[in-house]
């Protein structure tokens, strides 16, 4: 989620950050006042969301329709208008839209809370969950925020879908590709994760799961805490800090192990690690990792195999790297890499 680019109508509408604002949790929090500490020209807009949200009925949980919100930026652009664009960016002219803001923003939100006409008690409002979908394209990564506080760090070409709130006892999420988790505790409601015909059960933990379509395998890889995985056969294993549970997709066998933990963790610092991968799985990685398409020029290419590890490398770097110790050579045309056997 690109929150530079948000607007305070969006951080309104923006269901992690009223979370973080209202209930913030040791996640969420580090989230957002690294987040601040980075973008500090997003200063003035977070200040001005917080304020409008503990300030209105947003302390009952409920986060406003774009009707009301743009209701209040309307309000807002008004206000600023009044002032002169020269007080914008003081604490002073802040404090005066604010003021114009959270009126707004607290009579919008009468007609919710008060209770109709000839009734007794107020009028229930009833959220119907939506399905949400997150993705990271093939040369990007992505960290995603959940309602719940839960950070999921999304590897290339993965995405992760979830209801709106989250329904039921449980905190039900589909993963497709790779994810790093670190997720908020709640003993009253498990968090699932339903992976390639693997479902990953736990309370509160970090760990890892890849379960890309084109791998012969899910892997689920606990850094922290305590996960439950289980089979489509009913298979299970319990697994704990350095344990790795793998589901083989043509055996459907569940297996635990152990783990390197830079081959399972290292992407989400910006490390790419091969350990005697097969040629084919190293290009087929670079693909996603970088966004490119990548051709070979001979079969005969696919019969070695590669270790070596790369942190925050550029393409070209790497497959210098990779070609050097394999005997190959690269070419790049129209944005698509050619790999062809080393010749004399």
């Amino acid at each position: 989620m690109n929150y530079s680019e948000y607007t305070v109508e969006q951080f309104l509408q923006d269901q992690y950050f009223t979370n973080w604002v209202l209930r913030p949790s040791r996640e969420s929090d580090r989230f957002w006042q690294d987040w601040i500490r980075q973008n500090q020209e997003k200063l003035p807009q977070i200040e001005l969301a917080r304020e409008i949200i503990l300030s209105t009925t947003y302390k009952n949980e409920h986060i406003l329709s774009e009707e009301d919100s743009s209701s209040i930026l309307e309000n807002i652009m008004r206000a600023q208008a009044d002032l002169g664009n020269d007080q914008i960016g003081t604490g002073f002219a802040w404090r005066q839209l604010f003021r114009v803001a959270a009126v707004v923003a607290i009579v919008a939100s009468v007609a919710i809370y008060f209770m109709v006409p000839g009734k007794k008690e107020p009028e229930v409002v009833q959220v119907i969950p939506s399905t949400v979908i997150k993705t990271a394209e093939l040369g990007q990564k992505r960290t995603v925020g959940l309602p719940d506080g839960t950070i999921v760090k999304l590897n290339a070409g993965s995405s992760l879908s979830y209801l709106q709130p989250f329904e039921g006892r449980e905190r039900k999420v589909v993963l497709e590709g790779e994810a790093f988790f670190e997720v908020t505790k709640d003993e009253n409601r498990p968090f699932v994760i339903d992976a390639g015909g693997l479902t990953t059960t736990v309370l509160g933990t970090s760990f890892n799961i890849s379960s890309y379509d084109e791998a012969g395998s899910v892997k689920v890889s606990v850094l922290s805490g305590v996960v439950e995985v289980k089979s489509r056969r009913g298979q299970k294993e319990v697994l704990y800090p350095d344990m790795m549970g793998v589901l083989y997709k043509d055996t459907e066998n569940l297996n635990k192990t152990t783990f390197n933990e830079k081959e399972e963790f290292g992407w989400k610092d910006g490390i790419i690690y091969f350990k005697n991968n097969p040629l084919k799985e190293v290009f087929r990685r670079l693909e996603k990792w970088y966004g490119v398409s990548i051709k070979l020029d001979s079969d005969k290419i696919l019969q070695g195999t590669y270790t070596g590890e790369f942190k925050n490398a550029s393409l070209e770097k790497v497959l210098e790297g990779i070609c050097y110790t394999s005997q190959l050579t690269y070419s790049v045309e129209n944005e698509e890499i050619t790999i062809k056997l080393q010749t004399n």
